[in-house]
């Protein structure tokens, strides 16, 4: 629920493991971020990477590579980069202090 930006800033929360993410289609910011057109995100080791790709051709499943986890931050393309430790408090506490 929630596009890109929502499934791998939640990714990102569990352990505080930033991440790069570089989508090369040409779509607007908010279309990257938080459409729900379908798909999956999955973190790959890269001692799985050769399998988990035979896996999917098997079934004839497309997978892309569309980033990589490391760091402090979450940063999508050239348009978001924010500090996960941020990110983290505004989505657990964005609301109370309007409240």
């Amino acid at each position: 629920d929630g596009g890109l930006g929502i499934a791998v800033s939640e990714m990102s929360f569990e352990n505080n493991i930033g991440c790069k993410i570089n989508i090369d289609q040409n779509l607007k910011f908010y279309e990257i971020l938080f459409s729900e057109t379908g798909g999956f995100v999955m973190e790959i080791d890269n001692n799985n990477l050769e399998n988990t790709l035979n896996v999917f051709s098997k079934y004839d499943i497309e997978l892309y590579t569309i980033g990589k986890t490391g760091g402090d931050s979450i940063v999508i393309n050239n348009f978001l980069d924010v500090k996960i430790e941020k990110a983290k408090d505004a989505w657990e506490n964005g609301l109370n202090s309007k409240l």
